[in-house]
């Protein structure tokens, strides 16, 4: 859906129509890139990249340089187009760096640039091009080892937690199938009025979310696993994801009805546990809610991902 966004664009201030936008044809490309460069943020992780590009009022593009994926957040405002690197190029160089910088600048016609996400084993690296960096948020990384065997006094909570919710009445975790998509979708949809009107909360990603269900099959093998957790035959939570890359996996989209209490803890660690060969997993943040923060501390995060925006 993305090509109309650059076709109609007037090739001006460095051009857009030599930058191509994300398709599914690109993912082997992405993880070869994101292979090399083993970063930890779930945000190279291709079905959400893609799921994210599928938004009409901002996308994603991208060209190479210098052997390195450049990847842009194209945004439309009020006052017209506006161009960024989604993430630092990668696998990281400066000469494709420098490119990027250079697209921007001139696109944007300010001597200004900025990066959207940066996780923090950047962060010196850009300090000494000149950037300044705003810290945004943290994510949430698992031993998957550890988390699997719930072992020990730090994992009492979670396995009181998982028993609990593995004794709930027909309760039952089933991969996800096409004809799941209208359930899951109203979901999706029961589980977001639920946050937003209901609780007052403010929820990012519900377009995302959307996308991965539509698209769900449409994957390389292996890059999206999705499961449902039913209650009595019916989908009560869903959890999708898959590796980043060798060593990182990515818990993608983990919601849940509200209603039924302690799904959360019960689908993620099961999640996980259909991954054992990679090593680490990526939750995101918590983007600022409490309940969310509590639920993902009782995974015991082995270490916290900073995210930065960076300028310069």
């Amino acid at each position: 859906m993305n090509i109309h966004v650059l076709s109609n664009l007037n090739d001006n201030s460095g051009g857009l129509l030599d930058l191509r936008p994300l398709a599914l044809a690109d993912e082997a490309r992405f993880r070869e890139a994101t292979e090399l460069e083993q970063p930890q943020s779930w945000l190279y992780y291709f079905p959400f990249l893609f799921c994210f590009a599928q938004r009409r009022e901002m996308t994603l593009v991208w060209e190479e340089a210098d052997s390195s994926i450049c990847l842009y957040l194209l945004k439309t405002t009020k006052n017209g187009k506006q161009l960024a690197l989604f993430v630092p190029p990668f696998p990281f160089n400066q000469k494709a760096l420098a490119a990027a910088r250079r697209r921007l600048q001139s696109f944007n016609n300010s001597g200004n640039c900025r990066i959207v996400w940066v996780e923090e084993k950047y962060d010196e690296e850009l300090g000494n091009s000149g950037f300044d960096l705003d810290v945004r948020e943290e994510e949430y990384i698992y031993d998957t080892r550890k988390v699997i065997s719930a072992a020990g006094s730090e994992f009492k909570h979670l396995r009181q937690l998982l028993n609990r919710a593995k004794r709930l009445p027909g309760i039952e975790i089933t991969p996800f199938h096409e004809s799941d998509q209208q359930s899951c979708r109203a979901l999706l949809d029961r589980w977001y009025s639920q946050l937003t009107e209901e609780k007052g909360v403010e929820v990012y990603g519900y377009g995302y979310v959307k996308a991965c269900l539509e698209n769900g099959f449409s994957f390389n093998h292996g890059s999206l696993a999705c499961q449902v957790t039913c209650i009595n035959k019916k989908i009560a939570g869903l959890t999708f994801g898959g590796p980043i890359h060798s060593g990182l996996g990515s818990i993608f989209v983990s919601i849940s009805d509200h209603a039924i209490s302690g799904l959360g803890y019960l689908q993620r660690h099961h999640f996980m546990a259909s991954f054992p060969e990679l090593a680490y997993f990526n939750d995101s943040s918590d983007t600022g809610r409490k309940g969310l923060a509590h639920v993902k501390r009782q995974f015991n995060p082995v270490r916290m991902n900073r995210l930065s925006q960076a300028t310069g």
